[in-house]
């Protein structure tokens, strides 16, 4: 039969994601999508407390915040366009009041800080190696909030410095969490407003830092999001319709891809189970007043109680 596809090899880890571990995941919007598959499952999990974070370096410096447990001084926020805002926060986290922008900022750093103490496995994925840099302070931003260019200097980073800094801080991390281990992914979103050939060179860059950082730490593995993407896939009809984002099927396809890679058969078989019933407490009927939408929701709710009383971590408080 004719082959119509590159098959990606997925490695053997030594270790499987289960449903009392600790996550914390960080970086590009790809990895709000693997971060959507397992709450959505119900894992214990932290997605991006910052929003979402392109850089390495930026990484490096918001996971050494996290580890230190240094909150952000309301002093660092600044005004732009009528909302309070912070380099290293998305712009969800900005508002109009600077004491309701800055609880909004103590929030989310306390939320990376309580999971990154007890943290079993970390998630970074790498956007891209272009960043940009306070011209009077040369620190990496996390979101330049549409401030003026002459502010900021966008600069290539070197895979040395980016493996480097890597290494440090997620090595101090395993020495506070002896059992972490790190899956690290390339995001294959395409980075188009840099350039088509910057972005190839970007990408490559990250990919050489990932190959470092496998090599010289044991509990650092790679999954290759970005080459089932473009090997495997490999067709535009797997890319939203803006030709730069991955389809909700190459989504999907990466997302169980992850799953067989890093959870055991039982624990796919309870999170397939979890998910039912997640999907079943938010469904929305024709005709809520039904006697029919009334015995499924009580059927449903005593699928989620039994289901609870077998594994008590798992809650569906925000559905119920």
């Amino acid at each position: 039969m004719t082959k119509l596809s590159t098959a990606v090899p997925i490695p053997d880890y030594p270790f499987a994601i289960g449903y009392q571990q600790q996550i914390l995941s960080l970086g590009s919007c790809f990895v709000e999508h693997i971060g959507h598959y397992l709450q959505e499952r119900k894992f214990s999990q932290i997605l991006n407390p910052f929003g979402i974070v392109y850089h390495p370096s930026v990484m490096v410096r918001l996971l050494r915040q996290l580890a230190e447990d240094q909150v952000p001084n309301p002093s660092e926020l600044f005004e732009q366009q009528g909302l309070w805002r912070h380099y290293d926060f998305h712009s969800r986290y900005a508002h109009p009041k600077l004491e309701k922008a800055a609880q909004l900022i103590k929030k989310q750093h306390q939320a990376g800080a309580t999971v990154i103490r007890q943290l079993d496995v970390l998630i970074l994925t790498l956007g891209t190696a272009y960043g940009y840099q306070l011209v009077d302070s040369g620190q990496w931003v996390n979101n330049c909030h549409k401030q003026p260019t002459s502010l900021f200097e966008k600069r290539l980073a070197e895979v040395a410095e980016m493996s480097a800094a890597l290494g440090k801080v997620l090595q101090g991390l395993k020495r506070v969490n002896p059992n972490l281990q790190v899956i690290l992914t390339v995001s294959p979103v395409r980075h188009l407003r840099d350039g088509l050939l910057e972005n190839q060179r970007s990408k490559a860059r990250l990919l050489l830092t990932q190959e470092q950082l496998t090599n010289q730490l044991d509990f650092v593995h790679y999954f290759p999001a970005y080459e089932i993407l473009l090997d495997e896939l490999r067709d535009y009809r797997y890319y939203a319709n803006d030709l730069l984002h991955p389809s909700t099927l190459a989504i999907e396809i990466i997302s169980e891809r992850f799953a067989q890679a890093f959870m055991s058969a039982e624990t796919r078989a309870l999170s397939k189970e979890v998910y039912g019933i997640v999907q079943a407490l938010r469904h929305r009927p024709l005709h809520p007043e039904s006697e029919n939408f009334r015995q499924f929701q009580e059927q449903t709710r005593e699928k989620a109680a039994e289901l609870r009383r077998q594994y008590p971590f798992i809650k569906f408080s925000d559905e119920e």
